[in-house]
């Protein structure tokens, strides 16, 4: 925290004389004839408004900054990222951003400009990034001058990160951990994993995840997307019964599911255009759904329901989609994406009034965004620590659900805690139940 609040301070004391002093006009004409002037008219408006560099990084000149990607360097932003020197652009081979921060980096070029320097004018050079957008190419230098100016502090953050693919078995081993730890202290034999967000198949990270949960007896079970499925303790693979976005898996087409509730028998939306896009383009094709010992287990990560009709329309779906996949007891492993207390109240009582058992609400996640980002002039969101209870378990009315302790307990006020961080790598807490079914 001490390295980043230095990060930050410097940040907001960059004044236009030291981008000038960093090229920022000689970039600007490696981009186009035009960008100079751009920026130049863009610096005269800021000094009339008696506003610095850092000040006048407003949301119209980051328009872009979450839109193109493209022939970019960001030493911060794109810390984590592989950049190819050839192609000038960040790629999955090449090297990792944060070591052209170190003075001893090298990049094709001469002259006394750093390695990092040279790289962001040949994106400025070969990419239309920036002579899209100069504003953006002076908010990656403004970057970049900070971590440069701080390069042992920042590259041994970097370092130990863990966003750091280098650290990526470690993680591994810390997220199986705390699983098989979780089912001994319960006295469970039967173990049952939903994972969001889990790492693209075939990535070198998803390699190392798959091989870490397979070594502790763990049974993986992915979609092509996001969500996945580890087991263990059960006879058999089990049987997949729904994969969204891929209707040939299984025997259950989610996205048709989802379209018998938000359309009407003509094909015709019944819901606001945010509402159906979000349900049939997200919420219906993150699902994996898995029969397993007699129950069918659903892993999904729900597109935010952000009014009180659209957390109606996911709790229909949690239960039209359970019935097409037949008879018996079932298991939502949900990420329901509900952060307000409102919302989620309305989430609890539609469970309920439809005959289903909900786990109580617990924070499971703790949000705090920096400013060293794309929303730097964001008060609203900057600096402003949100929590939410978003994963929940949903079974039928009957069957049993304790809810065990999250890791980490993020409803301790007296130790407060934000995710990620080093010890708990992950925007979302670890959230466990011991799940008994009436039939038991």
């Amino acid at each position: 925290m001490a390295t980043y609040s230095d990060f930050e301070a410097k940040a907001m004391a960059v004044t236009f004389a030291d981008l000038r002093a960093h090229g920022l006009y000689e970039l600007a004409a490696a981009c186009d004839a035009s960008a100079p002037e751009t920026l130049a008219a863009w610096e005269r408006t800021a000094k009339e408004q008696n506003r610095e560099a850092w000040a006048a990084m407003d949301e119209p000149s980051l328009e872009y900054d979450n839109k193109y990607f493209d022939h970019r360097m960001n030493l911060i932003v794109f810390a984590m990222r592989r950049f190819d020197v050839d192609l000038a652009t960040c790629t999955e081979n090449g090297t990792l951003v944060w070591t052209y921060a170190s003075a001893d980096a090298t990049a094709p070029g001469t002259g006394p400009r750093p390695a990092w320097w040279r790289l962001l004018e040949r994106c400025c050079a070969v990419g239309e990034s920036y002579s899209k957008s100069p504003h953006l190419m002076a908010w990656d230098l403004l970057c970049c001058v900070i971590a440069a100016e701080s390069a042992d502090s920042f590259t041994e953050a970097c370092r130990t990160s863990y966003l750091n693919p280098d650290n990526t078995e470690a993680q591994a081993k810390l997220f199986v951990e705390t699983a098989t730890t979780a089912a001994s202290r319960a006295g469970a034999a039967q173990c049952v994993l939903g994972l969001q967000e889990f790492p693209q198949a075939e990535t070198p990270r998803a390699v190392v995840f798959e091989a870490a949960f397979r070594s502790a007896g763990f049974e993986v079970i992915r979609t092509a997307r996001s969500a996945a499925l580890a087991h263990r303790g059960f006879d058999g693979p089990g049987e997949v019964l729904a994969v969204g976005g891929d209707p040939e898996r299984g025997t259950v087409n989610s996205a048709a599911v989802m379209r018998t509730l938000t359309r009407d028998a003509d094909g015709e939306p019944k819901y606001d255009k945010k509402i159906t896009v979000g349900f049939e383009c997200t919420t219906a094709l993150k699902i994996l759904s898995v029969r397993l010992g007699g129950v069918v287990y659903h892993a999904l990560h729900a597109k935010e329901p952000k009014t009180p009709a659209a957390v109606k329309l996911l709790v229909k779906f949690l239960i039209t989609h359970a019935k097409a996949c037949g008879a018996g007891p079932f298991v939502w492993l949900l990420d329901s994406n509900i952060a307000k207390e409102k919302l989620d109240e309305a989430f609890h009582a539609a469970v309920e009034e439809n005959g289903l058992c909900v786990s109580r609400s617990v924070p499971t996640t703790s949000k705090r965004r920096s400013r060293l980002h794309g929303q730097c002039y964001d008060d609203a969101k900057c600096h402003k620590t949100v929590k939410g209870p978003k994963d929940k378990f949903v079974v039928a009315a009957g069957d049993t659900l304790e809810l065990l302790p999250t890791v980490p307990d993020l409803a301790d006020e007296t130790h407060p805690v934000t995710l990620p961080r080093a010890s708990w790598p992950t925007d979302h807490a670890f959230v466990a139940a011991l799940y008994v079914g009436a039939a038991a």
